[in-house]
């Protein structure tokens, strides 16, 4: 599923191209929601952010920080895979992850298709093997646990409890014994 957030913007009468304010961002998640009700379980999410050149950070933590959220909590988890975010949007984005894992002590972060400014394909806070993982997978298409493990050096039970928190976390999905990238 395709969330243009510049369609989104059109439709409630929000000028582009900044997005900035808490009860923005609210809006925002209120209305992709909506449109979230027919997404089928672990689906993939696609929020395109051609047209934003900013968001801020209230913005971030009212609609991306609480989709994430809801996509691992809602009654048919998904995955979001963002695309088209200027660099500005890109360092808000992190800067608010950066903060709510420093604040929470958890993880969070979010797959990309675009290449981030750290060079990799994901926004947020993740171990150098997670980073590792995400790459070899978007390489590959598809890996099973024991290609992973043979590929990083590690053993398979290691390498599975590292898969299995990566698909908790939403950034990886899994089919049986076979891994993709969201």
């Amino acid at each position: 599923m395709l969330l243009s957030i510049e369609k989104m913007a059109k439709s409630m009468k929000v000028d582009l191209p900044d997005l900035i304010t808490r009860p923005t961002g609210r809006r925002f998640y209120e209305n992709a929601i909506k449109k979230l009700v027919n997404v089928s379980a672990d689906e993939t999410v696609l929020c395109d952010f051609s047209g934003v050149e900013v968001i801020d950070p209230s913005f971030v933590d009212e609609f991306i920080v609480k989709l994430i959220k809801f996509s691992k909590t809602g009654e048919k988890p998904f995955f979001i895979r963002l695309k088209n975010f200027s660099h500005m949007v890109e360092d808000n984005i992190r800067s608010v992850f950066q903060s709510y894992c420093e604040f929470s002590n958890k993880k969070f972060s979010v797959i990309t298709e675009d290449i981030t400014i750290d060079n990799s394909h994901v926004i947020g806070i993740i171990s150098e093997v997670e980073r590792d993982i995400v790459e070899i997978i978007r390489i590959n298409g598809t890996m099973s646990s024991i290609a992973l493990s043979e590929y990083l050096h590690r053993e398979k039970p290691e390498t599975e409890l590292i898969l299995e928190e990566m698909y908790s976390d939403r950034l990886i999905k899994k089919d049986n014994s076979r891994f993709t990238i969201v």
